[in-house]
């Protein structure tokens, strides 16, 4: 009877200490999970920042106006051609339509406002917009 008692006794004990290191197991995996839940929500606060800055930028690049002149032809990408490229008239800064002359069958540019503005040209508005598109891509 005693030694049932004392094989009982070191049974306990001997649970308690492995109840005592399955604690400090967990402790330790609850710390390092308590570290990367930090390490984590540090990244994301930073990758929010970033995102947010550049957004911003994007706003801020798609609210301002970009001219440039190609082949003698005023283009235009900005909030009032909705971001994009669009043909202009130099002179007086209407649009700009393509049109084809009768006599030869020639290929112009002209003011939609009728200025007098016009340019002969080998091809049309859009595929100069497309041509301005992948010069600035490069």
């Amino acid at each position: 009877m005693l030694l049932a008692a004392i094989i009982g006794l070191a049974k306990s004990h001997s649970s308690n200490i492995r109840l005592e290191n399955d604690k400090k197991l967990l402790t330790q995996q609850i710390d390092e999970l308590t570290r990367k839940i930090a390490d984590l929500t540090e990244e994301n606060t930073q990758a929010i920042k970033r995102l947010t800055d550049r957004d911003e930028a994007d706003i801020k690049h798609k609210d301002s106006e970009i001219a440039v002149f190609h082949r003698n032809i005023e283009f235009r990408r900005g909030p009032k051609t909705n971001g994009k490229w669009a043909a202009f008239c130099p002179k007086c800064h209407l649009p700009a339509i393509d049109a084809i002359r009768r006599a030869g069958r020639v290929r112009i540019a002209l003011c939609s406002g009728r200025c007098g503005w016009e340019v002969f040209k080998d091809m049309t508005l859009d595929e100069m917009i497309t041509e301005i598109e992948n010069d600035r891509a490069v």
